[in-house]
C-alpha cells in the first residue's frame, strides 16, 4: 500500500473523537427526556383513572428509563424510576391513596430531575 503525504495547506477532515461521539449520544439522550416523561406520565393518568395497574405500561415504561438511565450515567435518574417501578409493581390490583400520593410526589421529582438535565 502507497501512503502519499499530505500536501501542503491541505488538512485531514476533522472526524470526532469517540469521546465526542459518546457526549453527542449522552446529549441526544438527554434531550429525549421529556418525550419519555411524556410516555409514563400518560401511563401513569390511564391506571390512576382505571384504579390498577393491570396493564403494567406504567410499570414498563419506567422500567425502559431505569434501564437506559443506567447506560448513560444517569444513575439517579434510574434509581428514582427503578423505586417508582417497584412501588407501582408492589400494588396487587387496586392503587390506594396514599400509593397515588406516592407515586405522584415521585413523577413530580422525575419531572424536575428531567428538568435539571436539560438546563445542563
Amino acid at each position: 500500500m502507497l501512503i502519499l503525504p499530505l500536501a501542503a495547506g491541505y488538512a485531514m477532515p476533522d472526524t470526532p473523537s469517540v469521546e465526542d461521539k459518546i457526549i453527542a449520544l449522552k446529549h441526544s439522550y438527554i434531550r429525549s427526556l421529556p418525550d419519555k416523561f411524556l410516555e409514563i406520565n400518560r401511563h401513569w393518568q390511564h391506571s390512576k383513572t382505571q384504579h390498577s395497574f393491570s396493564d403494567k405500561c406504567f410499570e414498563a415504561s419506567l422500567h425502559k428509563l431505569a434501564g437506559s438511565a443506567g447506560m448513560y450515567d444517569e444513575a439517579a435518574l434510574g434509581e428514582l424510576c427503578r423505586s417508582l417501578e417497584l412501588m407501582a409493581a408492589g400494588v396487587a390490583q387496586a392503587i390506594d391513596t396514599n400509593t397515588i400520593r406516592q407515586l405522584e410526589s415521585g413523577l413530580l421529582q422525575l419531572d424536575k430531575m428531567i428538568s435539571d438535565l436539560l438546563k445542563q
